[in-house]
């Protein structure tokens, strides 16, 4: 396996409802050897009692937060990531929110490992989800930024599966 992939730190990524979380959390006890980061943006609507649609200064405070939250992430040491500034910075190019900039940039910044979760799943509603119709165009985004990173398409659509294949891949890697 490439050298480059011994690089710690994996990203689980992939449009709405393509079953991230599903599988961040099943490898949480799986790989104990590693941090988990949750997803920050989730946690921080949660925490605010905040639902979609977003006001734009909503989205403001948020992608600020999220910003300086990921750029305070320790990854010096093995770390999974239940999302990244990809898809924050695909979000805000989605809304033509002008934070898309600074969110690419810093994104560009990384050199992380990625697992791509396509949305070959069924689509389940959330109040912070913005609807099943971006799944396809942020799946194809996805698929384009990550062209030059080192990143796995996890081929299984059913969640046992990806487990088991997204171990196996960062398990080879070590």
């Amino acid at each position: 396996m490439d050298s480059e992939l011994k690089k710690k730190v994996w990203v689980i990524a992939g449009g709405e409802c393509s079953g991230k979380t599903t599988l961040f959390e099943s490898l949480q006890s799986a790989l104990p050897q590693f941090q988990f980061v949750s997803e920050y943006n989730r946690i921080w609507l949660e925490e605010r009692g905040i639902t979609a649609p977003f006001a734009s200064d909503v989205l403001d405070a948020l992608f600020e937060a999220c910003l300086v939250h990921y750029q305070n992430i320790d990854v010096s040491i093995p770390t999974i990531l239940d999302t990244d500034l990809l898809n924050l910075f695909l979000w805000a190019k989605s809304t033509e929110h002008p934070s898309f900039v600074a969110l690419q940039e810093e994104w560009s910044k990384t050199q992380f490992n990625y697992l791509l979760c396509s949305p070959d799943i069924p689509y389940v509603s959330d109040p912070l989800r913005s609807g099943w119709e971006i799944r396809k165009w942020s799946w194809e985004q996805h698929l384009l930024f990550t062209k030059q990173r080192h990143h796995f398409v996890l081929k299984s659509n059913n969640a046992a599966s990806r487990f088991l294949e997204a171990k196996e891949i960062i398990l080879s890697a070590e």
